[in-house]
């Protein structure tokens, strides 16, 4: 049996009012407010473009960094320069929109991290950053990331630290706690307590008057990715949390798309991911209601900011509960897509809506896919998306001890070499572990041999760990050789 999540709100205000969450939302924001310290009329500061968002985001993780670090941190001449960069670049994870930039920034932390720890700093906050950044671009196995982190993560919520790192770090370890566990539904105790511990901090960072309404969302929609999955306390905490969201940013699109998310997400929650004749007519009243919510609360982000892609993305899910028409779903997706050309979260919602148990079919699924690997005004990973339309279609395959024939037809392996041949001309030096992968399922021996040959360092765990990897190499070569 999965250990509860004790909803780490009621946890928080329970001292306030022990019937808190039978009490009207208003009553609810009240108590937060109070618990915070937030005057009822704290107003932050407001962004009027995506990329001002980025940049208010990016600008006050770095503020906060830099002062903890001046003020507590475990300071010293041998790794002081070094430390500076290394907070600085890591605040700007998350906030840069143009590939070459972030991966120019990364390799500026990665290497100004590494020459921190190399010089005997301590810091619990770098510690963290190091084995976040160092320890996972060295490909351990999960197992090994998770028993590094969680020490550090106890460490780092001890100290004085900013609460948004303390937030990501639990939901890291968190995460990576899940990852290692040989069953999912039976997690360590400590997993659930990181996550709880994560909600905390996620009321904790709204002590900060100056906190932008970019750094609240990136952190409610982490916390959200694992919190839905408990429907009765994931609604009663982003309930109470919205009139707050809401009176702190009240014309940033950002505190909208928060809210919009959350709808979203409370929809699904009440229908569940069933087929359609097994959702409850409860189910389908508390999905229609809270999707017109949502796309409220979308309709007007994008009013206040036109320039963020991610509520052109939402307002496609929304569309594909609601199912007002193909026509709608494309005019977002035209709409995301003419923003963000390079961003395959937006071509794979559109996949996901073409499915067969959705809006359209097989057919319509590669055609989308060719679409995507063909078309020159498109790029980063979004000729892939041809290969995840193939993943996606092998999943339909029954019975499942099947699937694996899927992979083996000619016009999937065409496909794929396709996809793939776009994607490497454009990123030459991106990974190859994947498309060995797929060569692989699809039987083409002389790729994987070839392709293995010149891999230079593989992430054994990639592949299902040394035992896994030997294998395929050995039957590659035996393959190819006998052709």
């Amino acid at each position: 049996m999965k250990p509860a999540l004790l909803p780490a709100l009621v946890c928080i205000l329970a001292s306030l009012s022990p019937a808190l969450f039978a009490a009207p939302n208003d009553a609810k924001a009240t108590a937060v407010r109070e618990l915070v310290a937030i005057p009822k009329d704290t107003q932050g500061p407001t962004a009027k473009s995506s990329a001002e968002a980025m940049a208010s985001a990016r600008a006050w993780r770095e503020r906060a960094s830099l002062d903890y670090y001046d003020k507590a941190g475990l300071r010293n001449a041998r790794w002081d320069a070094d430390a500076r960069v290394a907070l600085k670049e890591f605040a700007a994870r998350g906030t840069l929109t143009d590939p070459k930039v972030a991966a120019d920034a990364e390799a500026r932390l990665d290497r100004a991290i590494r020459n921190v720890k190399k010089a005997g700093c301590d810091d619990p906050l770098l510690n963290y950053i190091f084995v976040r950044v160092a320890r996972a671009s060295d490909g351990v196995t999960w197992k090994a990331y998770a028993d590094e982190m969680q020490p550090v993560t106890d460490a780092l919520l001890a100290s004085p630290a900013p609460c948004s790192w303390k937030l990501w770090a639990c939901l890291r370890v968190a995460e990576a706690m899940e990852s290692a566990a040989p069953d999912k539904r039976k997690l360590p105790e400590k997993a659930y307590q990181f996550r709880n511990a994560a909600v905390v901090e996620l009321f904790h960072i709204l002590k900060d008057p100056a906190l932008p309404a970019e750094e609240f969302y990136q952190a409610a929609d982490g916390v959200a990715k694992f919190f839905k999955p408990y429907k009765a306390a994931f609604g009663d905490t982003f309930l109470a949390l919205e009139p707050v969201v809401l009176g702190r940013w009240p014309n940033d699109a950002r505190a909208r798309l928060t809210m919009g998310d959350f709808y979203v997400d409370h929809a699904w929650n009440a229908r569940g991911g069933g087929y359609a004749q097994k959702v409850t007519d409860q189910g389908w009243k508390d999905f229609e209601a809270r999707l017109l919510v949502a796309e409220k609360h979308l309709e007007k982000a994008w009013q206040l900011d036109p320039t963020d892609v991610r509520i052109a993305q939402r307002m496609m899910t929304v569309e594909l509960g609601q199912a007002k028409g193909r026509d709608r779903m494309e005019l977002w997706f035209q709409r995301a897509m003419k923003l963000s050309p390079n961003d395959a979260n937006t071509t794979h919602s559109k996949l996901y809506y073409l499915e067969p148990k959705w809006h359209g079919s097989a057919r319509d699924m590669l055609a989308f896919g060719r679409e995507c690997a063909t078309n020159a005004a498109w790029g980063g990973t979004v000729p892939l998306t041809l290969v995840d339309a193939h993943r996606r279609l092998a999943g339909y395959v029954e019975p499942k001890e099947r699937q694996a024939e899927y992979w083996k037809q000619p016009a999937v392996w065409r496909d794929l070499k396709l996809a793939y041949d776009r994607y490497f001309k454009e990123q030459p030096a991106a990974s190859r572990q994947a498309f060995i992968r797929h060569a692989y399922w699809c039987e083409q021996w002389d790729v994987v041999h070839r392709e293995l040959k010149s891999l230079a360092k593989p992430n054994h765990s990639f592949f299902g760990g040394r035992e896994e990897f030997d294998k395929m190499a050995r039957v590659a070569a035996e393959r190819a050789a006998a052709k």
